[in-house]
This record gives C-alpha cells, sequence and structure tokens, in this order.
C-alpha cells in the first residue's frame, strides 16, 4: 500500500471513531433530541386529582 492510501486510511478510521463517540455521547446527554423529560415535585397540588389534564399557557402538557 502507499503511504497515501494507508493515510487515506487512518484519517477516515480516526473520523469514523471520532463521529461514533460523539452521537454516543449526544444521546446519552438527549442532544439530538427534540424533547426531554422533565419531572418536578410540588408540596401542595390542591384541585389536581392523578392523571388530570396538565395545561401551560393553553397548551396540553400531561395525560
Amino acid at each position: 500500500m502507499s503511504r497515501a492510501v494507508r493515510l487515506g486510511v487512518f484519517i477516515f478510521g480516526t473520523l469514523t471513531i471520532l463521529v461514533t463517540g460523539i452521537f454516543l455521547i449526544g444521546n446519552k446527554r438527549f442532544l439530538f433530541t427534540s424533547t426531554y423529560r422533565l419531572q418536578a415535585g410540588f408540596k401542595n397540588v390542591a384541585g389536581l386529582n392523578n392523571g388530570a389534564e396538565v395545561r401551560v399557557g393553553g397548551i396540553r402538557k400531561g395525560p
């Protein structure tokens, strides 16, 4: 193999590993998702029944 071919294979392999690593880390940190799960605890939710519909600014946000 010529030196240019070996260099090309090395660069391609390195870029493949780099891109794979970025996507694996990104999926764990939810960098590539358009939504995320949010959980909050409240001391008082008077009037809100278990499983009730939740609206924020008039937009349905919960079950």
